[in-house]
This record gives structure tokens, C-alpha cells and sequence, in this order.
């Protein structure tokens, strides 16, 4: 086996198969098993060898730094070892590893087989090093000139420009070296930059990435697979990881940072009066580090009681005669006392930690170094220019910290010889270091005191409180570690977080200066100190990271989990105190927990790791919060004392000037306010970063198995669819309504986008704030907190002004998110999405406030006042809104992940190793599955829709159960179905949700039998037309009705229609006539004035959505209605719009009629402006909604109507395209149709889209649900199928309904409007109901296929093509609705209502005749009765409504209405079905007929072919891939599991570079 190995490894680059070539070679991957062992055992050793040449001659120069010779020789091993990876990796992706058994195997195979760099071309590989080399050049040789002597110009940044930023007080001094540092360097680099990452994302999608940013990220994913063997299931992507950093910092930032940065402010006001803005940023320039990274510099100017003594044990150490050895001595007695291991002789040997003795100049930043010889080695050193003094002695320690992680994963395989995520490494040593630090330690254990110097001047607190001497130390003590520590986290975030941009190209080469100060002062809160700066500058490359290319997240993660795991080992010690005052020294209990994580290294995913050494599987800053109490609470006393503001800018109520250091505010960074998570703000923990270390990816010495000392630079002695909304409004395709699970009304009104977790009818959406719109003030909070626990909660003029506070707030908050929204649905860009989903988290955050504040504060049942009553009520559930804010943001990050694989592509049938470019996105699929008539192809589309969309997200979504399960039980329900049906009950008539599902069975039950007729009349055509369906089939394949889900078959019109008698249609009229899309709304319009509703506003026509928007810009094109929420101008002036990517043709002119019936209902509800409730300002019941714009459809979709509309764009000569001459249809009854009219046009064309839509397009699936009310003759018809069993069938319904008093047009009309609507009442009513089962079940039982199907077929009747699998498939997944969280049963509700209210409305009309042929245009009565009904919103309860409005006792929904509209087709039907001897119905239980054996057969192992066998097949691929003779099949889609996104490659040397 190893001979064939060799062989393999050998012809690779002897025949030049590298990068693309390599990944072209790979569609005939290699899968046995036992090869690819063999293939990782020797990789293994190879890389032992390769990396320890590497680390070699990497030490030799870095200890001997002044040898040029040695510094050839690093730089030639650091482009082998670069070399030799990019062939590892190239080698690596010709296994077909996913189905490798071993997972070990997989997960090395996983990471080995990213090749980063090396998949470039040599040439570009080469202008790419060179590139690097040459900014890093650039920043290692930089210099400036003395402020004082300006003929000194050869300060260097270590440590002459340190030290003046770190020592000098002088304002012009500071300013001077912060600018030219950045003039001498960033500046310099800026062109370079540009180049290099085109060149470093061109290498990320050779290798498979959407760019830099996702490779970097890879390593902090968690595939499905990994989850489910470690992590219980639960995997991470890319955007999950994100959020969950972004959480970590918006706690950080409102619970300690805001607070650090204005108390800073007010003590710096002291030092440098009249030049600090008291609202502002800090100028970055005066905070003691050249980035503004790490503040413990200017300790001596903000420590609160400068009087007690220093914290420093430097006197003390050299006063007890401590050396360089001693200092190593104790590190080491550290380790070992908590159980971990003894340094080697090698290490004392050979390591490097005193620069005089050594007697040669070395690289004096401090690094571990492993030598990568693994379970036979024991070379592992250190490399430091120790000094005697506390912050060495905190480095060393911090240093043997990595040693000791190098030393416990020894015997791991090489790729797992690393931490568990890039941040672990530095976690590690600083985590010792937070028990060295301590006084207790250092005193008790080190026998070392602080210095005893007093400072002349009195404490800086102004406490009032007695506050004694050891609470003085710890205040210091605390406030030491957080200039250190919290000052470097939006540091630590904010540079990757910019570089994401950069790499994505959200950020562009024309703003790459200003963007990086719009996160700086939106995150940081500094600013430069002279304003703002120009393009020409590059300032971010005036920081080592960014041109050595090296990702800084890793800090980040290192300093949010270093204090995680510091409280999980000091629970485990049994220490019980403060926490700061932790010292795990001797404890072995906490040794054990500590060793057995290092030990695991690399090998598993680092959620598993966590959870053993932290406690939680995700990042977690509550440790930190704990940590800081004590400081937190002297911060509040203080800022409190002095009237300070907590903040910055926006926060403060300072509107940005423009002339500030950003020309725009940065999207969310700055609008959060001291009550709310700012949106936006990440943060890092990584102390600063040495400066020294480069990227393994590049050649330069300092790349591979160093781990830097903490931070160089210390030079001083301290160191969310939208929700769904009311507002919004779904078109036809009901794509993205809101959904029920919060509180007050859904914020953005659109309801195009999967809400980011669902947010109830009832409840403030959870949008996103305005930067540049007003925010909240705290007082108004404060004030309505006041008002709920100052008074007798029974008080109801107390309860009733608290309310008012709050509603006034939310509204305004809601209003500003609306607009974010509105930016990111019509310009989809990175940083709209994150402001948006930032935003969702801060409403959420904000509104689960103040319903503790009022909502659960008052007892408002004993209320007089009903609308009071009303008000409470409606609000009484917080919905998932009450799911804490870590688990809050993990729901919204798992909806987002699901909705991720809605934007899945699909290869045409007849061309199935498709590039992407030309794959089909849902739209598109949609379009395929109304058009095709080949039985293969439908069931090819629809069997890859289900493998690409609903199997990926299977394991996402027993997580979503379990957590809004969990919201369920907070909010005091059984489960998250319960509480989806919330909005249906009413609590004054005790209407539960027993009794409205109760009311849905029988509304199923009263139209079952309509159905079943549809059904068996519909299975005999298709049985007519295609013979691959059996004889005696009672059900009917899903795939051959004409849409993907079976929820709608219109689109079999042309094969099941009855007559050839034509009905109207207007899509040629309106591709002829129609110049500009507002013309088909200007004619919406008119419908809506004609009876008496509202004009559109003049906002509506100058800012709503009406074409998709020209490239670059990209929308969401969904259609969907907007309210903005506006409380100032009167409705007719108000603002309200709608999103859609208009076509000419009949359906989305109903859609227009649809979605336009939406905007009128928010006008009437929205009536007064400055009174009604935001809670108010909603439909009824989320069905109401629905069926308004459904309601209008049918009067729409009349022949009477559309010949209307054909006459007023024709002038008259009703120029219809028509398949034949038109026809006068046969006399019917009064107010049948019976006149020639516009006519349908030719049969569809069977052959898929030449095209697929537009990439907007595909994330905006459109659906056909609501649609499927609105566009009930939207669909061309076509003539009948030239089938002679068609034609024979056609020629037989006439026979046989010849006595029938209903025109043919009629039948065909009614036929295809049941296509439409009947069709779609089982699917609208069985998908809830799976899900409520889903959630009562929770978990439970995971056959979720099985359960699927089973409903399916029993009520639906619908069959899948092939046999599905009951757990590994996950076809309900598949519907948009199940992965964005949008509850469906409203569609179900808005279907049966929409009849009443048609019923009702011709009724009020006077019309006579037949009911679906009722037009209500031009009767105002109708008009002002369906206002009147508009106009109530949710103020009333929706039964009393649908009372008044009907005119009955009792508001019941009823489907009498639907029945009798469809009574001449159901006599039609019964007629058929006797004459023809066919039954309705169909056998039930029929589902394990259509289900998989879950269980696996395992084939008999093939024996494997000698060495020249394998070596002539290897070359036989090879080969045949330069012939052009082999074609690689690769599935073109796009985010198709959330599970596995591309991200940041794990480096395969261990060099640890510090912040």
C-alpha cells in the first residue's frame, strides 16, 4: 500500500497537477479508506520533517538576527515549508473524504485539505509573497523624526515612539508621532494592499471560499457531522460564529466598556482641559499605545485611589534577589503544582531567555516555539529578552503557558498538534497569568509586596462611601486589568471585522480609509486627532496585523474565553470568593479539567472544548462581567456622581457633524444607547498584538511554530424578517410573513424576509435602529421604569401613562428599524444585513425592558378601560424576546443559517455538471416546475430542491425546537405551537387555542370533500397524460402538479382544464401597453379610490420599490407592503411603500392589487397618527391581513374586471393576443360570463428557462401560497394537450355536462381558480400542524420525513416521486416558511375568510348573479363598509370584528362562502367523477410504502489492486482530465448547508502571533 502511496504522491507534481488543476482532477476522488490512512500516515511524518526545517532555520535567525546569511536561509525554509503545504493541501483534495467513516480521518482531511496561498498559479503565487514581503518591509523599516530634533529621524517604533506615547503628556508630542508613524507606513502600503487582496481572494475561491475572510474563519466551523458526534448536534457557521462574537461584544460594551471609555474621558478632561469632548470620542492619540489598543499606559492618570500602593512588585522582586532563572523557576512550579508537566531538558538547553548572556542580538518580542517532532520529541523553547521586573514575570508565565499546551497535544497527529480554535493558544497563557497577577499570589505564594510609594494627591473617587483599603486594592487592582483588557476589546474585534469587509468588498478600494474610522469610532469610540482623514491615508496598515496578513480574531476569542475558563477552573478549586481574587495555584482538581483540554489540541471542534473547560459550548462574557463587578459598580457610582454620559455621539444625543472623523455615523456602531446593545459592536480580547510575528502563509522567518508573548506593545510597567409584520404584508406568495412569536407589532412592515427569530403580530418587530434617525433617549426609559415601580400597580391612570412612555418609545424605536430595513431590503449589502440583524437583537433587548417595567407590572385585569385592557393583553407574551440574549442571538443566527439555503442553485436536468452561472435558483425551479411536462426532469427538480435545501438544515432545526421551546416555557405555554396560536385567542370570551384548532378541523372538514373531487378529477387527467403514473395510483405524485411544494396547480390548468372554451387573460395587453411598472399601480390605485379608500401618498410614489434596481445594487424582490410607522404627518401625507421587482404580466398585477390592499389596510389602522397604540396598528388576526389583498384579488381576477382593464389600455379595441379567434362562449345564467373577451394564449412552452433569474432573484424565492389566492388566473392558459387522451377527455366532460346550467368558460374559470385555492387548503392546513407536533414532541422522536409524509398523504393525498428516508431527508425544510420561522396557518385562515369578506362586500354592493363573477369596483358602499373594518387594526377582538362586519351574532369563520362560490364547479366535478365510475379519495396510511429502510447495507470491502493498478488508474484521471475526456459533476449551489461554511484554515505550523 505505501508503494502506491509514494507513487501517487510522486506523479502529482511530476505532471504539474497543482491548484485548479489539482481541484479539476479531483472529480474522480479517491475514496478507499485504507489508502487514504496510509496517505495521512506518511503526510504526517513528512510534515514532522518539514515543519522542524522550518522552525530550524526560523530559530537560528531569530536568536542571531544581525547574520544575513541566516536570514536567507529562514526566508528559503519558510517558502519551502509554504511550498510543501500547498502540496499537502493539492494532495489532500484528491480524497473523497466526506464519507470516510473514521472521523478523525475526515476532520484531518478537512482542514489539511485547504490550501490557502498555494492554490495560486506560481505566478501570482509569487507577486503575492512579494506583495507581502513588501508592506511587511515597509512597516519592520518605518521611522520618523524626533519631535524635538527634527535632524533625528530614525525613531523606531520599539521602543523609541512607544516610549513618548507611553510617558509624554505633551499634546503636539503625541500628535506628532501618532500621525507620522501612520504617514511613514499605512500610507505607504495603501496600492500594495489593494493588489494583494485581489490576489489573497482569488486564492480563497480557487480554494473553494467566497473570499479571505471565510478561508480565515474555516477554523472556527463545526460541520454537521463533527456536531453530531461532539457537540450534541448543534453546528457552527461562519455568520453563527460571527453573531456569537458580536453578542459577546454588545455585552461587554454596554455592561463595562461604555463605562471605562467615559470615565477615561472624564479623567484624561483632567489632564488635557478644553481638548476632550465630554460627549465625544476619546482622540486616539492620548491613550498610551500608538493603536489605541491597550490603555494601561496611562494607569497613573485614571487609577481611582492613586494614593494606595502600586501593584508593581518589581522593587520587590529585586529587593528579594529574584533572576532571570528564578522568574522561570516559578512558572514552572506553577504548572506543575496544578498537575501539568516539567519542562525538558531541551527547553533549558536551548531556549533563549536572557539577550546579555546569549551575547548576539535576537528578536527580543517574546515567543514559545514547538519544533513540531511531536510524541518523539521533547524540543519545545522560548525566545525572550527578559528583564527582572512584574510584567516579565507575567510573560513568562503567560509564555510556558503555550509551552505546556505544546507538550500536552504532543501526541496528536501534526494537523491536530494546534489549539482547539486560533484564539485557545493565547487564552491559555493568559489564563495563568490571571492567578499570577493576583495580589494573594503574589504576596502569598511569591512572597513579593507591592511597592509602598504613596502618591501625594487624594484619591480621584468621589464616592461619598466609606471604602476601605482592600477594597481600594481590588478597585485598582481591577481597574489595571481592564485598561489592559477591556480597552483592547473593540480593537480586537473591529480589525478583523474590517478586513471581512475589505475581503468581501463591502468595504471598496474608494472608502478603505473611512470605513476603518467608522468602525473605530463606532466600536472604539476614538477619533483622529486632527478630524477626519482623507483617502490618501491607509491607517489600518499602520498596524503589524494587516500587512503580515495576519487574522487577529484569535485575540478577540483568546480574552473572552481566557476569563470563562479561569471561573470554571476556580468553581472546580472550590475558591468562593470575588472572583478577581482566584488563584488555582496547587489545585489539582483544576490541573485535571485544565490538562485534559489541552490534551485534545486540534482534534475536536473547540464548542466541545469549551464546554469541558469553560462551562458553556459558545463564547460566553458573563465570566468577564463577574470578574469586573466591583469596578462596574465604582464606574456607575462615579459617572453617576459626575453627571457623565455613557457613550459616544449618538448615545449621548449628539448628532454626528460632518465634519467629524466619519462621514457617515458606521450603520449600527453608533446607535445604541446606554439601555441597548449597539448594534454592530464586536469586540476582541486579545491583548496587543507583538508586533513581530507573521502570517504562516508568507515567508518571512517569524511565521510557523512561535507563540508570542502576549502584547509587545506594553511598554509600560502595568499593563434580526424583519418580523413580520403588521406592518407588512405578504404578496400572493407568502413568502415571508411574520411570524407570531413576539410582542408588539412586528417592526418592519415588511414581510419579505425571514424574520430573525419570528416576532408575533402583537409584538415590536425585532428591526433595526436608524443611525441616522432619532434614538430613544435614556430619560424617556428611566422615566417609564419609574412609572411602573413608583406606583400601586393596581393605579390605572398610572398603568395608562407608563403605557403611553412606552408605546412612544417603541414606536419611535420600531419606526427608525423599519427604515434600516427598508436600506437593506432594497440594497442588499453586508452592512445592511448585519445593522438589521444587530438591530433585531437591540429592539428585542430593549422591549423585554420595558415589558418588565410595565407590561409585567401592573395588574391590569381588574381594568375598567377595555382598550387599556386590550393594550395589556396583546402584549401579555414576550415571545422569543424573552429567550436570553445569548440564546436570543443563537435563534437568530440558526434562522439565518436555515434561510441561507433558500438561496441554493440546481443544475438544469439536461445539464447536470452545470457552472453556476447557469444553475437555477427557486425562482427559477418554480418556473421549471409550471412549465415542464417530462416526468424525469420534474422529478429530478424536485428531488435536488429537497436535497439542496430542507436535508442541510435537519440538525438546525431540533436546535430551533429546543430553543423556541424554551421561549414557549418562559412565556408560560407547553410549547412553541401554543404559543404560535396565541394571536387567535381571546382572553374575554375564553377562546383558546384548543378552540381555534377545533375551528380549523372543522373548516377542513367542511371543504374536504370539494377537495377530494378536485383531487380524483385532477389524478385522472394526469393519469391521462402521463403514463409513468400507475392505473390503480389513488394519489397523486407531488412533482407533477405544477409547483414545487404541491400547494398550488394552477399550472396544470393547460392539462386538467375541462372545455377549450378560452378565459381572459392580460399579459400580452400588458407587455404592449404598460411603458413604465408605476402605471399597473396608478391602475391599483384607481380600483382602491373607486370605493372610497385611500389615494397612495406622495412618499409612496417618490421612495416605494417598483423594478428591481439596476446592478450593482441588489434587492430583496420579494413583494411586500411597508408601514413606517409615522406619527407625525396626517395618513394621506404618512409613509407607506411597497418592494417589488415588477413584471408586465397579469400576475403581478394582482400581486400590485394584493400587496396595495395590504398598504390600505395600515393606512386605515394607523388613523389617529399620534394615538393609536403600536399595537393596534395590525390586522385583526394574522389571516386578516392575508385575506384583505386576497378579497380584492377575486374581484380582480373577474372576466367582467379584466376586460375593463383590457379596454382602458387599448382604448377599446381589446387587442388580446389569442391562441385561436375569439369565442363567443355559450349562454349562461345571469352574471356568467358570456361575451368575447381578452383570451389566453398558446400552451406553455415545455422546455426549462433559457435563463435563470437574477442572483436577487434567487434570494427572494417567490412562492405560491397567498399567491395562490391572488393569482388565481394570474397563469396564461393554454390550450388543451394535443394528446388524443386529452382530446378524448375534453370531448367527454362536454358530453356529459351539456345539461349544466354553467358556461364552459365558466367551469374553466372556476377550475382554475380552485387550482389555485382549493388546492392549497390542505397543504395550508397540514403544515402547521406538523409543526406543532414537531414542537410537542421536541425532539423526541426525529422522524420528522415520516411524520411529513404520513400528513401528506393522508390529508393532502399528494405522494413523493421516489421513497424518501424518515430522519435523514427533511423535506418539509424545503418550504421557505419551516427555515425562516414563519408560521403558516394564517394563510390557511386568510383562504376561508377571504370568501366571507367577498361575499359580504357584493353583497353591500347590490350585486345579482353569480358570486365569483362579483366585481365590487366602483361601489363605494363596499368601500366604506371594508373600511370601516380596516380602520379597527387590532384594536378590537378579531371575532367581534368579523361579527360586525358579517353582520352576524357570532363571529365564526365559516367555509360556506368558499363553497358556494365553487358550487357550479363542485356539480361539475360530482357529474364527472359518476359518469366516469370514480371515487374520491384514497387509501390512507399509506406512508411506510414511501419511506427508505433508514439502515445502511454495508458492502463486502473490495479487495484492493496492487501498486501498478492504482499508480495506471491515478494516471488514467490525470490524463484523461488534460484530454478534456472527464467531466467533474459538482451540484452548483450556494450556501447549502449552514452547517459547512467556508472559513478560516487552521495553519499547520504552530507559530503563535501575538495581538
Amino acid at each position: 500500500m505505501k508503494g502506491h502511496l509514494l507513487l501517487l504522491l510522486r506523479l502529482l507534481p511530476l505532471l504539474g497537477l497543482s491548484g485548479a488543476a489539482a481541484t479539476a482532477a479531483s472529480q474522480k476522488l479517491i475514496t478507499d479508506e485504507v489508502l487514504a490512512k496510509d496517505f495521512m500516515k506518511e503526510l504526517d511524518a513528512r510534515f514532522s520533517h518539514e515543519c522542524n526545517l522550518e522552525m530550524t532555520a526560523r530559530w537560528d535567525y531569530i536568536t542571531d538576527v544581525t547574520d544575513p546569511d541566516k536570514e536567507d536561509a529562514a526566508n528559503a525554509a519558510a517558502v519551502r515549508y509554504l511550498g510543501f503545504k500547498g502540496e499537502a493541501a493539492v494532495n489532500s483534495s484528491l480524497f473523497g473524504y466526506d464519507d470516510f467513516q473514521d472521523d478523525d480521518l475526515y476532520r484531518r482531511f478537512r482542514f489539511l485539505a485547504k490550501k490557502g496561498p498555494g492554490a495560486l498559479s506560481q505566478e501570482d503565487l509569487e507577486e503575492y509573497k512579494l506583495l507581502q514581503a513588501g508592506m511587511e518591509t515597509i512597516y519592520s523599516t518605518a521611522t520618523i523624526c524626533d519631535f524635538h530634533d527634527d535632524t533625528q529621524c530614525d525613531l523606531t517604533l520599539e521602543p523609541d515612539i512607544e516610549m513618548v506615547l507611553a510617558t509624554s503628556v505633551d499634546w503636539e508630542e503625541l500628535r506628532h508621532a501618532w500621525v507620522e508613524w501612520r504617514e511613514n507606513t499605512g500610507k505607504l502600503m495603501r496600492e500594495d494592499f489593494i493588489r494583494f487582496v485581489e490576489l489573497s481572494n482569488k486564492a480563497a475561491t480557487l480554494d473553494d471560499f467566497d473570499n479571505t475572510g471565510s478561508y480565515w474563519l474555516n477554523g472556527y466551523t463545526v460541520t454537521q457531522r463533527e456536531a453530531d458526534k461532539y457537540t450534541g448536534g448543534q453546528s457552527l457557521d461562519q455568520q453563527q460564529f460571527r453573531a456569537m462574537a458580536e453578542e459577546a461584544w454588545q455585552k461587554v460594551s454596554e455592561g463595562l466598556y461604555k463605562k471605562l471609555h467615559a470615565y477615561v474621558r472624564m479623567r484624561l478632561s483632567e489632564v488635557y482641559p478644553g481638548k476632550i469632548d465630554s460627549t465625544g470620542p476619546i482622540p486616539a492619540h492620548i491613550l498610551g499605545n500608538m493603536w489605541a489598543q491597550d490603555w494601561s499606559n496611562i494607569a497613573r492618570h485614571v487609577m481611582p485611589f492613586p494614593e494606595m500602593p502600586s501593584f508593581d512588585v518589581t522593587e520587590s522582586m529585586v529587593a528579594n534577589g529574584w533572576d532571570i532563572q528564578r522568574m522561570f523557576d516559578s512558572a514552572e512550579d506553577f504548572f506543575r503544582s496544578v498537575g501539568l508537566f516539567a519542562m525538558t531538558p531541551t527547553f533549558w538547553d536551548k531556549s533563549v531567555l536572557n539577550q546579555t548572556a546569549w551575547g548576539r542580538t535576537i528578536v527580543c518580542h517574546a515567543s514559545a516555539e514547538d519544533f513540531c517532532l511531536g510524541s518523539e520529541g521533547e524540543d519545545y523553547r522560548i525566545k525572550m529578552c527578559t528583564e527582572v521586573n512584574m510584567v516579565d514575570l507575567v510573560t513568562v508565565h503567560h509564555e510556558m503557558g503555550h509551552i505546556e499546551y505544546f507538550m500536552a497535544y504532543k501526541n496528536q497527529p501534526h494537523v491536530f498538534r494546534d489549539s482547539a480554535n486560533p484564539g485557545f493558544h493565547e487564552a491559555i497563557g493568559d489564563l495563568i497569568a490571571l492567578s499570577v497577577s493576583t495580589p494573594k499570589h503574589l504576596e502569598d505564594v511569591l512572597g513579593l509586596t507591592p511597592t509602598k510609594k504613596r502618591l501625594q494627591h487624594d484619591s480621584s473617587s468621589s464616592s461619598e462611601k466609606e471604602v476601605s483599603d482592600e477594597e481600594k486594592r481590588d478597585l485598582n487592582f481591577l481597574m489595571k486589568m481592564a485598561l489592559e483588557k477591556i480597552a483592547f476589546l473593540p480593537f480586537g474585534y473591529l480589525i478583523d471585522k474590517y478586513r471581512w469587509g475589505v475581503f468581501d468588498g463591502s468595504i471598496t478600494s474608494d472608502n478603505l480609509n473611512d470605513a476603518w474610522w467608522q468602525l473605530r469610532e463606532g466600536l472604539q469610540g476614538v477619533a483622529p486627532p486632527d478630524g477626519a482623514r482623507g483617502e490618501e491615508f491607509f491607517d489600518p496598515g499602520a498596524k503589524y496585523h494587516v500587512p503580515a496578513n495576519v487574522p487577529y480574531i484569535r485575540y478577540f476569542v483568546s480574552f473572552i474565553v481566557q476569563f470563562q475558563f479561569h471561573q470554571r477552573l476556580c468553581q472546580a478549586a472550590g475558591h468562593t470568593g470575588p472572583l478577581h481574587t482566584c488563584d488555582i495555584y496547587s489545585n489539582l482538581e483544576a490541573g485535571n479539567i485544565l490538562r485534559a483540554a489541552l490534551e485534545r489540541g486540534f482534534s475536536e471542534p473547540w464548542p466541545a472544548v469549551l464546554q469541558e473547560l469553560g462551562g458553556s459550548s459558545e463564547m460566553d462574557p458573563q465570566a468577564i462581567i463577574a470578574y469586573f463587578d466591583p469596578l462596574i459598580q465604582f464606574l456607575d457610582q462615579e459617572l453617576a456622581n459626575a453627571g457623565q454620559c455613557v457613550g459616544w455621539g449618538g448615545d449621548c444625543g449628539v448628532r454626528e457633524d460632518a465634519d467629524t472623523t466619519t462621514s457617515e455615523a458606521p450603520p449600527p456602531e453608533t446607535t445604541s444607547s446606554t439601555v441597548a446593545p449597539p448594534p454592530e459592536t464586536t469586540s476582541s480580547t486579545d491583548a496587543p498584538p507583538p508586533e513581530t510575528t507573521s502570517s504562516t502563509d508568507a515567508p518571512p522567518p517569524e511565521t510557523t511554530s512561535s507563540t508570542d508573548a502576549p502584547p509587545p506593545e506594553t511598554t509600560s510597567s502595568t499593563d434580526a424578517p424583519p418580523p413580520e409584520t403588521t406592518s407588512s404584508t405578504d404578496a400572493p406568495p407568502p413568502e415571508t410573513t411574520s411570524s407570531t412569536d413576539a410582542p408588539p407589532p412586528e417592526t418592519t412592515s415588511s414581510t419579505d424576509a425571514p424574520p430573525p427569530p419570528e416576532t408575533t403580530s402583537s409584538s415590536p418587530s425585532s428591526s433595526s435602529i436608524s443611525t441616522q434617525s432619532p434614538v430613544s433617549s435614556t430619560d424617556g426609559s428611566t422615566s417609564t421604569a419609574e412609572a411602573a415601580t413608583t406606583v400601586d400597580p393596581n393605579d390605572e391612570e398610572s398603568a395608562r401613562l407608563a403605557l403611553q412612555m412606552m408605546n412612544d418609545e417603541m414606536i419611535e424605536l420600531v419606526r427608525n428599524a423599519t427604515f434600516i430595513d427598508w436600506e437593506y431590503y432594497t440594497d442588499v449589502t453586508d452592512e445592511n444585513e448585519a445593522a438589521s440583524n444587530e438591530a433585531a437583537l437591540f429592539v428585542s433587548q430593549r422591549y423585554k425592558e420595558l415589558h418588565a417595567e410595565v407590561i409585567e407590572y401592573f395588574n391590569y385585569e381588574g381594568f375598567k378601560d377595555e382598550q387599556l385592557k386590550r393594550q395589556f393583553e396583546l402584549q401579555q407574551t414576550l415571545g422569543t424576546a424573552k429567550l436570553s440574549d445569548e440564546d436570543f442571538a443563537d435563534l437568530t443566527a440558526i434562522v439565518s443559517g436555515m434561510t441561507n439555503t433558500f438561496t441554493s442553485l440546481v443544475c438544469p436536468y439536461d445539464k447536470q455538471d452545470c457552472k453556476e452561472d447557469e444553475a437555477y435558483n427557486s425562482d427559477a425551479l418554480e418556473n421549471v416546475m409550471a412549465v415542464s411536462r417530462s416526468y424525469e426532469a420534474l422529478k429530478y427538480y424536485w428531488e435536488e430542491w429537497r436535497e439542496v435545501s430542507g436535508k442541510p438544515i435537519k440538525e438546525n432545526f431540533t436546535k430551533y425546537i429546543t430553543l423556541q421551546n424554551e421561549a414557549a416555557e418562559l412565556n408560560g405555554f407547553e410549547d412553541a405551537g401554543i404559543m404560535w396560536l396565541e394571536p387567535y385567542t381571546i382572553v374575554a370570551e375564553n377562546y383558546t387555542h384548543e378552540h381555534f384548532k377545533e375551528d380549523i378541523e372543522v373548516l377542513w372538514n367542511q371543504t374536504q370533500g370539494l377537495y377530494e373531487k378536485l383531487h380524483a378529477y385532477v389524478l385522472y387527467k394526469l393519469k391521462g397524460h402521463y403514463e409513468e403514473i400507475p392505473e390503480d395510483a389513488d394519489v397523486i405524485p407531488a412533482h407533477l402538479v405544477g409547483n414545487m411544494w404541491g400547494q398550488s396547480w394552477e399550472n396544470i390548468y393547460d392539462i386538467v382544464k375541462p372545455f377549450n372554451a378560452t378565459i381572459p387573460t392580460l399579459d400580452d395587453i400588458l407587455e404592449d401597453n404598460i411603458g413604465r411598472e408605476e402605471e399597473m399601480f396608478e391602475i391599483a390605485e384607481e380600483f382602491f379610490t373607486s370605493i372610497n379608500l385611500f389615494e397612495m401618498t406622495e412618499d409612496f410614489w417618490n421612495n416605494s420599490l417598483f423594478r428591481e434596481p439596476e446592478a450593482p445594487q441588489k434587492a430583496i424582490c420579494h413583494a411586500s407592503a411597508w408601514d413606517f410607522y409615522d406619527t407625525v404627518n396626517p395618513q394621506e401625507e404618512g409613509r407607506f411603500r411597497i418592494k417589488m421587482c415588477t413584471n408586465k404580466n397579469q400576475e403581478d398585477f394582482v400581486v400590485i392589487h394584493h400587496e396595495m390592499g395590504h398598504t390600505q389596510y395600515q393606512m386605515a389602522y394607523s388613523e389617529p397618527v399620534d394615538e393609536r397604540p403600536l399595537v393596534f396598528r395590525d390586522g385583526a388576526n394574522p389571516g386578516f391581513h392575508e385575506a384583505i389583498g386576497d378579497t380584492i384579488a377575486l374581484s380582480v381576477t373577474t372576466p367582467a374586471h379584466l376586460l375593463i382593464i383590457a379596454d382602458r389600455l387599448t382604448n377599446g379595441t381589446y387587442g388580446m393576443t389569442t391562441s385561436a379567434p375569439t369565442e363567443t362562449s355559450s349562454s349562461g345564467p345571469e352574471g356568467s360570463s358570456s361575451t368575447s373577451a381578452p383570451t389566453e394564449t398558446g400552451p406553455p412552452t415545455t422546455s426549462a428557462p433559457t435563463a435563470p433569474p437574477s442572483a436577487r432573484q434567487q434570494e427572494s424565492a417567490r412562492v405560491e401560497e397567498s399567491s395562490s389566492s391572488d393569482s388565481s388566473s394570474t397563469t396564461a392558459d393554454s390550450t388543451p394537450s394535443s394528446s388524443s387522451e386529452a382530446s378524448e377527455s375534453s370531448t367527454t366532460v362536454a358530453e356529459t355536462t351539456t345539461e349544466m346550467p354553467y358556461s364552459e368558460e365558466d367551469i374553466n374559470f372556476l377550475m382554475k381558480t380552485a387550482l389555485a385555492k382549493v388546492a392549497f387548503l390542505p397543504y395550508a392546513y397540514i403544515l402547521d400542524q406538523w409543526r406543532w407536533e414537531a414542537f410537542a414532541n421536541n425532539n423526541e422522536d426525529l422522524e420528522y420525513n415520516r411524520l411529513w409524509w404520513e400528513k401528506r398523504l393522508n390529508i393532502q393525498g399528494l405522494a413523493p416521486p421516489s421513497p424518501r428516508f424518515p430522519s435523514t431527508d427533511f423535506d418539509v425544510g424545503s418550504k421557505y416558511h419551516v427555515p425562516t420561522s414563519v408560521p403558516y396557518i394564517r394563510y390557511f385562515v386568510a383562504h376561508i375568510l377571504q370568501f366571507q369578506f367577498h361575499t359580504r362586500l357584493c353583497d353591500i354592493a347590490d350585486y345579482e348573479g353569480d358570486i365569483y363573477n362579483c366585481d365590487i369596483y366602483n361601489s363605494t358602499a363596499a368601500g366604506d363598509e371594508l373600511k370601516a373594518l380596516l380602520q379597527k387594526g387590532a384594536s378590537q377582538p378579531w371575532k367581534q370584528q368579523l361579527a360586525e362586519f358579517l353582520g352576524t351574532k357570532e363571529g365564526n369563520m365559516d367555509a360556506s362562502a368558499l363553497l358556494a362560490y365553487f358550487q357550479p364547479l363542485d356539480d361539475f366535478l360530482t357529474d364527472f367523477l359518476e359518469k366516469h365510475e370514480i371515487t374520491p379519495g384514497w387509501r390512507k396510511d399509506q406512508v411506510d410504502e414511501y419511506m427508505h429502510d433508514e439502515r445502511v447495507e454495508i458492502s463486502p470491502t473490495v479487495p484492493i489492486v496492487v501498486g501498478i493498478v492504482l499508480a495506471v488508474m491515478v494516471v488514467i484521471v490525470i490524463v484523461a482530465y488534460f484530454v478534456g475526456r472527464s467531466r467533474q459533476k459538482k451540484k452548483a449551489k450556494k450556501n447549502s448547508s449552514p452547517a459547512q461554511v467556508p472559513g478560516e484554515n487552521i495553519e499547520l505550523g504552530q507559530s503563535r502571533t501575538e495581538l
